[in-house]
């Protein structure tokens, strides 16, 4: 075997370029932002929670009196642990939906008309190289919004698409990093890139609506109040911050409304009428134009005879189908047992059996009681429900003035 010779200034040359690296790679290690020009900006799919209307699988519009529509897509991975979650809470006594009344669980999706829907998504910076992970510190709620997207985000974009016209109608920037108001603001990035940011409308300016951001999600001790970053969606000035709004965030609420029962009582009345419920979900919407959501996993969609599919003839082909869901954002559905007769066959009533146990306060005893109803007109005169969301509390296409 030849041996091979090196000349002395190849060697040189070698060590010099192998010098080089080392310093071009502590360079970086030390100093991510170095290389801060060898990124580009692009959507973040996983991490943006954008919902991606040319992918769905399904949208259908109710053919019945009620103005509702529904949604069949995939479920992220995000999704599925929160459903998860849910579940196993509920199983276990507690209803309370903590993992899944946040809008990453939604796709920051909105409906604000018969036939709009307004979104939220973010873009953010993708670098070439990854020397340095952007990393919130342990134990911060920040972890939840995804590795390398709080520290890499750009901006967060409002979209309108038209389900009638099947194109976005509208598109405006509603936060960058570069307006000085948000750049300062460290928490912005690690608490309300993901979990909470909702649009609604002002209670205080029904004329308006705003992009309200929680970025603490823990009750403030002083306070008893959540803090808020607010903006107004069609004045692009600065954000306001610590502005107080009655709910406090929450999106949705599983306690019950007028004629509507709570999510437990619901469950109970879908097994008594034969319907496994692990697959279902309910919740009242208090922001948006509908004023209640349901969610059924595709794979505990009912049998072809239900009265669904009266409603949403094209839904029937996705019975059986897994890691999918349908939701309904329903409008104008009368009650609880209107919902419940959607998975029974056509024709055959909701059945309370013997009666449906439920757990009641008494005010005269301050304790729950608990009782058996046998109608939905029992359940409500029993029942102590929340207010109601007035639609000039909700939200509409009138208030995204983007001329």
């Amino acid at each position: 075997m030849k041996k091979i010779k090196l000349s002395a200034s190849l060697i040189i040359n070698l060590l010099i370029i192998a010098f080089s690296l080392v310093l071009f790679f502590i360079m970086v290690k030390n100093n991510p932002e170095f290389f801060e020009k060898l990124t580009f900006i692009k959507t973040d799919v996983k991490h943006s929670y954008k919902p991606c209307w040319n992918s769905f699988d399904l949208v259908e519009k109710s053919i019945g009196a009620d103005d509702s529509v529904c949604i069949v897509s995939d479920m992220s991975s995000e999704q599925k642990e929160y459903w998860s979650k849910y579940y196993k809470k509920v199983n276990g006594g507690d209803y309370l939906t903590d993992d899944i009344d946040n809008m990453e669980f939604y796709d920051h999706m909105q409906r604000i008309s018969s036939s709009q829907f307004v979104q939220i998504s973010y873009t953010y910076k993708q670098p070439f190289f990854s020397f340095k992970k952007d990393k919130t510190k342990k134990g911060e709620e920040g972890s939840a919004v995804g590795k390398n997207f709080g520290g890499r985000l750009e901006s967060v974009n409002l979209q309108i698409y038209d389900i009638n016209k099947k194109k976005f109608v509208a598109e405006r920037k509603i936060i960058s990093k570069n307006d000085t108001d948000v750049s300062k603001w460290k928490e912005f990035r690690h608490y309300a890139c993901a979990r909470r940011i909702l649009i609604c409308r002002d209670y205080a300016n029904k004329e308006k609506c705003d992009v309200v951001i929680p970025y603490d999600l823990h009750n403030n001790e002083t306070t008893s109040k959540y803090n808020f970053y607010v903006k107004d969606v069609n004045n692009l000035g600065k954000l306001s911050k610590e502005k107080v709004y009655p709910r406090e965030g929450d999106y949705v609420s599983v306690v019950s409304r007028s004629k509507f029962m709570d999510i437990v009582d619901f469950r109970k009345l879908l097994k008594k009428n034969g319907i496994n419920p692990n697959g279902i979900y309910q919740a009242y919407n208090l922001v948006d134009y509908n004023d209640i959501n349901l969610v059924v996993r595709t794979e505990s969609l009912p049998k072809k005879d239900a009265y669904l599919y009266k409603l949403y003839p094209r839904l029937k082909k996705y019975i059986g189908k897994k890691g999918k869901w349908a939701r309904f954002y329903l409008k104008g559905v009368k009650d609880t047992d209107e919902i419940v007769s959607y998975f029974l066959a056509v024709g055959k009533k909701v059945s309370y059996g013997n009666g449906i146990p439920v757990e009641i306060y008494n005010s005269d005893k301050e304790d729950l009681e608990k009782i058996k109803v046998r109608s939905l007109e029992e359940y409500c005169k029993k029942e102590d429900p929340c207010s109601e969301v007035s639609d000039d509390k909700r939200l509409s296409a009138d208030l995204f003035d983007f001329k």
